[in-house]
């Protein structure tokens, strides 16, 4: 009687280690076992048998002990997710990293959020001066695929675009969904009627400008200007390296007329084509390295102020205005 207890006790422990993840294997024997952990049950905890697990932003396989892959999601407008278990992966390292060689080169303001911001709004750089081909083909395939939207759903993008939000490091009204434009690669493109055009700022005014004329504004784009020129007053204080940056009032009211002249949410195009139409044939986008002072671009943002600055709606670094 006594090895035959054993006996179940072996086959019972063998049936445990060989069980699969998620089931508990003691059920089908009539046990329901609470599972230890070290907190216990206060937090999650890793005990599973998985041969692919999600740790972080990783997918991570348990036999081989390798890196298979990443989950892959984007928080461009207000439909993207930053779910906690997304938000331990940076994607780029610091554009200033070696400026602050004794920090981690993928750290973020310092691992100081609460006291310090990560501005935007600066001038062009030569790493991310890029082609509107690349702009257009990162929204058609990154975040919420803005790019390919058509019908209502680009109409909704368009108003998204133009979202501010107050936050306790900013006392001013803030984009709160064109931000990541700021870390693409083609975030800035030379064309040769408006000169260098920040897409970030672009994007934020187009969405603006589509809001007022949504409202019935009688000349929503004057008002979304009138906002840029809010905005870079307002950085005089709290962004003295971006106030008035050469590109940026240019970009606000290039981005305005988009939205209001050129955006059609009806038309059969997807807005990452009307976008492309719109920098090739009314802006004449072309190559950054036509740009007549793209030898003399910086590598990194500047953090005194900008190496130009302008105070108008007309573009520089153009045939007209070089």
């Amino acid at each position: 009687m006594k090895s035959l207890k054993i006996l179940s006790l072996m086959f019972l422990l063998a049936s445990f280690l060989t069980s699969k993840a998620d089931e508990y294997p003691w059920e089908k024997y009539g046990f329901n076992f609470k599972v230890v952990t070290l907190s216990n049950g206060k937090y999650q905890e890793f005990h599973d048998l998985k041969d692919v697990v999600e740790i972080g932003s990783v997918l991570f396989n348990t036999q081989t002990n390798k890196i298979i892959g990443f989950v892959e999601k984007d928080t461009l407008l207000f439909e993207g997710d930053m779910s906690p278990h997304l938000v331990s992966r940076w994607v780029s390292p610091d554009p200033l990293t070696e400026e602050y060689s004794s920090w981690s080169p993928y750290n973020y303001v310092l691992n100081n959020p609460i006291k310090f911001i990560d501005p935007d709004g600066k001038e062009p750089i030569k790493p991310q001066a890029g082609t509107a081909r690349g702009f257009v083909n990162t929204i058609n395939t990154t975040g919420t695929k803005l790019g390919l939207k058509t019908g209502g759903s680009a109409h909704s993008a368009m108003m998204a675009l133009g979202k501010t939000e107050w936050t306790l490091n900013n006392p001013r009204p803030m984009p709160a969904n064109t931000g990541r434009i700021n870390t693409f690669k083609d975030k800035y493109i030379y064309t040769e009627k408006g000169g260098w055009v920040d897409m970030a700022h672009f994007m934020f005014y187009a969405g603006k400008a589509y809001q007022y004329k949504t409202a019935g504004k009688e000349n929503p784009i004057g008002e979304a200007v009138q906002d840029g020129y809010k905005q870079e007053m307002s950085d005089r204080l709290f962004a003295k390296h971006s106030a008035y940056s050469y590109e940026d009032l240019p970009s606000d009211k290039f981005g305005a007329e988009f939205a209001v002249d050129f955006f059609d949410p009806k038309s059969d195009l997807t807005f990452g084509e009307q976008l492309m139409n719109y920098l090739n044939n009314e802006l004449g986008a072309t190559n950054p390295e036509n740009a007549p002072n793209y030898n003399s671009l910086p590598e990194v943002d500047p953090e005194d102020k900008p190496s130009r600055t302008n105070n108008t709606t007309i573009p520089l670094y153009t045939e007209d205005n070089p």
